[in-house]
């Protein structure tokens, strides 16, 4: 058998299934111990293979949240990731460490200085992975600066929050141009190149308020992959 002195963290998580207890928990040390790692990469390989692992790797769950509090840039974000999927029991406690660090907060969400409980669920509910239960809070919520919190949280989600789409294009139709504008910016970040979305903000680029339209076009051209001026960017668009 391999040493785990040999074994990275992505070819430990392919070989999680064979292993014999034993093993198991000689590999799963070698995860624990990577996230201390002076290396933020290694961290961040380590963080998402015990994120893979989900309930099995209970036993890493305080070096993850040393890695949220003191990790290595992108490390962290990976680190409160896989504390959400290891289990939704953690997402109050990952909640209370992300809102007591602006810094860790800004990498997880992108919402620096507009803390608030709304807030709080959206990002514990977006790192869960369900874009779905996202959405549905927007839909209950009446007040405008709590609507574009949740859009901005969406569109931190990337391309992961794609399936958000169809609400975003519902969104598009607010009363609220502070929220058009949440809206398709959102949509620019997650939205996949495809003929409902091109059209949606292709028609986005017609509103009546300036900076609406603008940024409809700035998000078209971002899914499209054009460059301004309806010219094709060498880069491809999101399919």
């Amino acid at each position: 058998m391999l040493s785990r002195h040999f074994l990275t963290p992505c070819l430990s998580l392919a070989l999680v299934a064979a292993l014999s207890p034993a093993a198991f928990s000689q590999d799963l040390d070698k995860l624990i111990g990577d996230l201390g790692s002076s290396s933020g990469g290694t961290q961040k390989a380590a963080a998402e293979a015990l994120g893979k692992l989900g309930g099995g790797a209970g036993d890493a769950l305080d070096g993850l949240f040393d890695l949220v509090r003191n990790g290595s840039g992108q490390a962290r974000l990976e680190g409160a990731k896989a504390i959400g999927k290891i289990g939704k029991e953690n997402r109050g406690a990952l909640v209370d460490v992300l809102t007591g660090n602006p810094d860790i907060m800004s990498k997880v969400s992108e919402l620096t200085d507009k803390g608030g409980p709304i807030v709080e669920k959206a990002m514990s509910t977006l790192m869960d992975g369900n874009v779905d239960a996202l959405m549905g809070q927007f839909g209950s919520l009446s007040d405008i600066g709590d609507k574009t919190k949740i859009l901005d949280a969406v569109g931190a989600g990337g391309l992961a929050a794609a399936a958000a789409a169809p609400d975003l294009i519902s969104a598009f139709g607010d009363g609220d141009a502070d929220v058009r504008r949440a809206a398709v910016d959102a949509m620019g970040d997650v939205g996949r190149n495809n003929d409902n979305n091109v059209a949606a903000l292709e028609e986005a680029a017609k509103d009546s308020d300036k900076e609406v339209a603008d940024a409809a076009t700035k998000a078209l051209n971002k899914v499209t992959g054009r460059k301004a001026g309806g010219k094709k960017s060498k880069k491809p668009g999101r399919g």
